[in-house]
Order: structure tokens, then C-alpha cells, then sequence
């Protein structure tokens, strides 16, 4: 009986040994496979970033994609002339804006105002960029893409405010204060700066490589080479 018992924890000791061996071999392989598929990817993403930037400018449709970057605007509306989303400013709007390089950048707002205003006697809208004036705009009720110079000198590294100053009015039982609508607004660098591509790169790269050599198989491999590469916190 002992000897019949001994046999069979022979086997499953020998089935262990094999499996842990099958393992040792099977880690490695697929240690290879996965280093060499973050590597194409990482110089994939490379290429890309060194043909194009990640962002060459900002395009904020109002209505849709502007929430959490505006203020002074009230609730979002559909144009059905338009076939777009638009919002009714009140007497002070803001617009959050990101900078796109350290170059000149041009703003470009697509406006419109009340049913009925001719360009004979426009309305006027008051353009300000982070407290500078930047133009009063003459705004009609037939919407158009106003464009503006933002010199360097008045970007900002971080948040840039774009700000919208219009008298008010209200429309025959509509209880609001409204100035203008705003269907759009732009942002965008007049020139590329050359360190933008490089800068995404190095960063992207950089990202990709810590996440490689924190990955669970890399650590591991580093416990089998006893002890020559670099110790990772847990």
C-alpha cells in the first residue's frame, strides 16, 4: 500500500515538475512575442507623431462639445436652418481656450444675432483674449465666421479665456437676456512650432518604455537574471 501511495506522488510530483518545466519554457516565448510587439507599436506611434502633432488646433462646437470650458451662455438649442447646435450668450460669455504652439494664433468665431438685424445696422460684440481687446465685431442676424489675430504676446502657456461682450435683448415671450448665438469657435497656431512633434514623441515614447519595463513579465525576467537589472518598488 505505502509503496502504491509513494508511486502516485511520484507521478504527481514528476506531472508538477513537468508542468513548472513546460512554464519556464512557455514565459520566455511569450516574454519575446510581447517585447517585440511594444516595440513596433512604440515606433509606430513615433512615426506618426513625428509627421503629425497630436493637436494642430481647437475646434469647440457650442452646444456639443464645449462643457466644461464655457460660461455666461445659456442652455444649448438646435438650428433646424442651420442643422447645427448653437447657445444665446448673456451680456458676458466665455470661452476656455488651450494654446496650440508659442506662434501668433488666429480666432474664429462663427456668430450670429437676432432674427431681423441688417448689416446696414449691426450689432456690435466686443472680442476680448484673457482681458485684451482684441475687435468689436459687427454682427448681423445671418451667421458668418468672424476671424481675429491673437498676437503671441497675449497666449497664455496654460487656459486662455476668450471672452464675448454684447448688449442684450429679448425676443417676443422669451423671459431671457440675449445677445449673440455662437455656433463655433476656433483656435489654432498661424505657424507650427518645430519642438511640437519632437516633444509628443520623446513623451509618448518615454511612457510606452516605463510602462514596458514595469510590466509584470519584465520583473519577472529581472528575478531570473539574479539581480542585474534595477529593483521596482512594489
Amino acid at each position: 500500500m505505502a509503496s502504491t501511495t509513494g508511486a502516485v506522488n511520484a507521478e504527481i510530483d514528476g506531472a508538477g515538475m513537468g508542468n513548472a518545466a513546460a512554464q519556464s519554457v512557455l514565459l520566455p516565448r511569450l516574454s519575446i512575442i510581447l517585447d517585440i510587439t511594444i516595440i513596433i507599436a512604440i515606433a509606430i506611434a513615433s512615426a506618426a507623431l513625428l509627421i503629425r502633432p497630436l493637436e494642430t488646433q481647437q475646434r469647440i462646437i457650442i452646444g456639443a462639445s464645449d462643457r466644461g470650458i464655457v460660461a455666461g451662455f445659456h442652455e444649448a438649442e438646435f438650428s433646424e436652418t442651420e442643422g447645427r447646435p448653437f447657445r444665446w450668450t448673456m451680456a458676458e460669455a466665455s470661452v476656455r481656450l488651450s494654446a496650440q504652439g508659442m506662434s501668433d494664433h488666429l480666432l474664429a468665431l462663427r456668430l450670429a444675432t437676432r432674427p431681423g438685424v441688417p448689416a446696414t445696422a449691426p450689432q456690435p460684440v466686443d472680442i476680448e483674449l484673457n482681458d485684451i481687446s482684441l475687435a468689436t465685431l459687427p454682427v448681423t442676424s445671418a451667421p458668418r465666421i468672424y476671424r481675429l489675430l491673437a498676437p503671441r504676446a497675449l497666449i497664455q502657456a496654460t487656459d486662455n479665456a476668450a471672452t464675448l461682450r454684447t448688449p442684450t435683448t429679448r425676443i417676443s415671450d422669451d423671459p431671457r437676456d440675449l445677445g449673440a448665438t455662437a455656433f463655433t469657435v476656433t483656435f489654432a497656431a498661424l505657424s507650427e512650432s518645430s519642438w511640437l512633434a519632437p516633444a509628443q514623441t520623446v513623451a509618448v515614447t518615454g511612457a510606452a518604455l516605463a510602462l514596458l519595463l514595469d510590466s509584470p513579465v519584465i520583473r519577472h525576467r529581472c528575478t531570473a537574471m539574479a539581480g542585474r537589472c534595477p529593483v521596482h518598488p512594489d
